[in-house]
C-alpha cells in the first residue's frame, strides 16, 4: 500500500438499512353519556361547527367554544364534505354532513373561550381514495385566549391523511397542538406554534415540492418528528424546524428536554434549530438558568436521509443549556444529473455545520457536557461543529468523509475541494474531540481533506475537579492535506491535556501534508502527546513509512511552555522533516520527557529538541 493510495477511501460505504417502526395508530373516541333512570341514553353535545358558503372559492369552517370533533373530506373536484362527532354541523343534527362545491380554499378557524379550561379541538382531514381533488389551500387558526397553561392536553389535534393537493398547507397555533400529516402531498407547508402549551408535529410519508416550515413554543419536551412512525419517503424542499420560538410565558418554561427526529428523507437541506437565550430565574449557583436543558437532535439514527448536493445541507443549532445532544447519521447526497466527462465544481457544495452554546460552564461547576455525533456521513462539502464553553462536551466522528479529491493512485498529484473538517471547543475542562470510526461501520475509515482541531483552556475552577485536561484523538482518518490540532488557543489554560494519534489497535492515520500539534498557552504544563502505537513494534526498513501506524508528511509539536510534557512516539513515519522549527518536538519549562522507538527514529527520522527533552531511544 503506497501514501498515495491511503489517501483514497478503504471500503464502499456499508448501506444501512432502514429500520423502521411500524406501529398502528388508533384512535379512540369516546362518548359521554348521560343517563337517567326513566329515559333513554342522551349524548351531551360538545358544540357547533359552522361552514360558511363559498366565496371566490374559499370556504371558511368556523368553530364554537366548546369541544369541536369534525373530519373534512375532500371528494374530488372542488368538493368537500364535513361532519361532526359530536359536534353539530351548521346546528344540524349530529352525522349530519354538509357539502360544499367549488372550493379551492379551506380555511379553518378555532377559538378556545376564556377559562374553558377543558376545550379540545379534534379536527381530521381526509380525501376520497381514487379522486382527484381540486383543492389547493388549507389554513388553520387556533386562538388559544385561555390566558395560562392549564388545559391538561392539546387545543387542537389534527390528523390529516392521504390528502393530494396543489397549493399550501398552513397551521397556525397559540395553545397546545398536536399535529399529524402522513401520506399528503402540497405544495408548501407551515406549522407555527407559540405560546404556553406542549406542541407535537409528526409529518409522515409526505411531498411538500416547495418549503416545509415546523416552529414550536418554548414548553418543555415539544417533539418534531419526520417519518418516525411510517415506511415512506418524506420528501421535502428547504425545510426548517424550530423549537423555542416566541417568549417564556410562565416560569419554568424553558424549552428543555425538547426533541427533533428525522428519518427515512429526501431533502434539499435542513436547519434544526432549539432553544437559546437566558431566562430570568436565577439556579442554585446563582446563575441565570439558560433555555434548552437536555434537548436533542436526532438525523438518520433510524433509516437514512439524503440531501441535495447543490444546497448548504445540515444544519443543526441548539442553545446553552446542559446536556445536549446532536447526532447526524447516515446521511447521503443526492447527485443532480450532470452531462458526460463535466465535473461538477460549484462554489458550495453540501456541508454538515452544528452548534452548542454555553452547556455546564466552569462557573456554574457543571458535570454534563454537551454531546456532537456524527456518524456514517458521506457529504461533498465541509463539516463543523461548535461547542462553546463547558465541562464534559464530546465530539465524535465516525466512519464519514467529506470532500472531493481529484486524483488516480500511483499519480502524487492531489487536488481536493472541500472536505474541510472544524471542530472549535470552548474554555472547560475534560472535554474531548474524537475521529475514529470504533468499527461501527466496518472496515470503513474516516475520509477528509483537512481537519482543524481547536480546544479552549482546561482552567482550575473553584469547587470543581482540578487537573482534567482536554483530549483529542484521532484513529482509523485518512487526510489527504492537513491537519492541526491546538489546545489551550485562549492562552491561559493550565494543561493536563492529551493528544493521542494512531494509538487504536490495528488501526492507522495518513496526512498527506502537514501535522501541527500545540499547546497555545504560556501556562500549559503537564500535557500528553501519543503519536502511533496501534500495532506491534515495526521492524520494517523501507524509506516510504508504508507500514507506519502513522503516516503524515511533516510533523511539528509544541508541548507548552510550562514544562512536565510526556511524549511518546512509536511506529510513525514522517516524510519531509518539520516545517517550523529545527527539531518535530519542542517545548519550554522543565521535566518533559520523550520516548521514540527504533523505527520512528532510524527510519522516521522523528526529531526532538535535546536541550527541552530527556530523549529515549526503545
Amino acid at each position: 500500500m503506497t501514501w498515495l493510495s491511503r489517501l483514497l477511501p478503504q471500503s464502499s460505504r456499508l448501506p444501512r438499512l432502514a429500520d423502521h417502526n411500524n406501529r398502528t395508530r388508533q384512535a379512540q373516541r369516546r362518548r359521554r353519556m348521560a343517563t337517567l333512570e326513566s329515559l333513554e341514553n342522551r349524548t351531551l353535545l360538545s358544540g357547533n361547527v359552522t361552514v360558511s358558503a363559498v366565496v371566490g372559492g374559499v370556504v371558511t369552517i368556523t368553530g364554537d367554544t366548546h369541544n369541536n370533533n369534525f373530519n373534512i373530506n375532500e371528494n374530488g373536484g372542488s368538493k368537500i364534505s364535513v361532519v361532526g362527532t359530536l359536534t353539530s354541523i351548521n346546528g344540524l343534527p349530529i352525522g349530519t354532513a354538509v357539502n360544499r362545491s367549488g372550493v379551492t380554499t379551506i380555511d379553518v378557524v378555532l377559538t378556545q373561550a376564556p377559562l374553558h379550561l377543558t376545550s379540545l379541538n379534534t379536527v381530521s382531514i381526509t380525501e376520497t381514495t381514487g379522486v382527484k381533488s381540486g383543492i389547493s389551500n388549507i389554513a388553520f387558526t387556533e386562538n388559544d385566549t385561555v390566558g395560562t397553561p392549564l388545559p391538561p392536553g392539546p387545543g387542537l389535534v389534527l390528523t390529516v391523511t392521504n390528502v393530494v393537493n396543489t397549493g399550501n398547507f398552513s397551521v397556525v397555533s397559540t395553545g397546545y397542538l398536536n399535529a399529524n400529516v402522513t401520506g399528503s402531498q402540497f405544495s408548501t407547508l407551515s406549522i407555527a406554534q407559540t405560546g404556553c402549551c406542549l406542541a407535537t408535529v409528526e409529518l409522515d410519508g409526505d411531498t411538500v415540492s416547495g418549503t416545509v416550515t415546523v416552529s414550536e413554543g418554548l414548553e418543555n419536551y415539544d417533539y418534531i418528528g419526520l417519518n418516525t412512525t411510517g415506511t415512506a419517503i418524506d420528501k421535502f424542499g428547504a425545510t426548517v424546524l424550530t423549537q423555542g420560538a416566541g417568549t417564556e410565558t410562565l416560569a419554568g418554561n424553558l424549552g428543555d428536554h425538547d426533541t427533533v427526529v428525522v428519518n427515512d428523507a429526501v431533502l434539499k437541506n435542513l436547519a434544526i434549530t432549539q432553544p437559546s437565550g437566558v431566562a430570568t430565574i436565577a439556579d442554585k449557583y446563582g446563575n441565570l438558568d439558560e433555555n434548552g436543558d437536555g434537548d436533542s437532535i436526532i438525523v438518520g439514527l433510524g433509516s437514512e436521509v439524503e440531501v441535495a448536493l447543490f444546497s448548504f445541507g445540515i444544519t443543526a443549532t441548539q442553545g446553552d443549556g446542559e446536556g445536549d445532544l446532536i447526532e447526524i447519521v447516515s446521511i447521503t447526497t443526492t447527485l443532480p444529473r450532470i452531462p458526460p466527462n463535466i465535473p461538477p465544481i460549484p462554489a458550495a457544495i453540501d456541508g454538515i455545520v452544528t452548534y452548542q452554546g454555553s452547556g455546564g460552564p466552569a462557573t456554574k461547576g457543571g458535570t454534563v457536557g454537551d454531546q456532537t455525533l456524527i456518524e456514517n456521513v458521506r457529504v461533498y462539502g465541509d463539516i463543523s461543529v461548535t461547542q462553546l464553553g463547558g465541562n464534559y462536551d464530546q465530539v465524535q466522528l465516525q466512519a464519514d468523509t467529506a470532500g472531493i479529491i481529484i486524483g488516480l493512485p500511483g499519480i502524487p498529484v492531489v487536488v481536493d475541494l472541500f472536505g474541510k473538517v472544524e471542530v472549535d471547543q470552548g474554555d472547560g475542562y475534560n472535554d474531548t474531540v474524537t475521529l475514529d470510526s470504533n468499527g461501527v461501520e466496518g472496515t470503513a475509515y474516516n475520509n477528509f481533506n483537512n481537519v482543524y482541531i481547536h480546544q479552549g483552556d482546561s482552567l482550575i475552577t473553584p469547587g470543581c475537579i482540578p487537573g482534567l485536561g482536554d483530549v483529542a484523538s484521532v484513529n482509523e482518518t485518512v487526510i489527504t492535506s492537513d491537519m492541526a490540532i491546538d489546545q489551550g488557543v485562549n492562552g491561559s489554560s493550565i494543561g493536563n491535556n492529551v493528544v493521542n494519534i494512531a494509538t487504536e489497535p490495528g488501526e492507522f492515520v495518513t496526512v498527506g501534508g502537514f501535522t501541527d500539534i500545540n499547546e497555545n498557552s504560556d501556562s500549559s504544563a503537564n500535557n500528553t502527546i501519543n503519536l502511533g502505537g496501534a500495532n506491534p513494534a515495526n521492524t520494517a526498513t523501507s524509506p516510504t513509512g508504508d507500514d507506519a501506524d502513522f503516516w503524515t508528511g511533516y510533523l511539528d509539536v509544541s508541548t507548552g511552555a510550562g514544562g512536565g510534557a510526556l511524549v511518546t512516539v512509536l511506529n510513525t513515519y514522517v516524510a519531509n522533516g518539520a516545517r517550523e522549527a529545527a527539531y518535530n518536538i519542542v517545548g519550554g519549562g522543565t521535566g518533559n520527557n520523550v520516548t521514540i522507538d527504533t523505527y520512528s527514529f532510524t527510519v522516521g527520522l522523528v526529531t526532538a529538541d535535546p536541550a527541552a527533552f530527556v530523549i529515549t531511544i526503545v
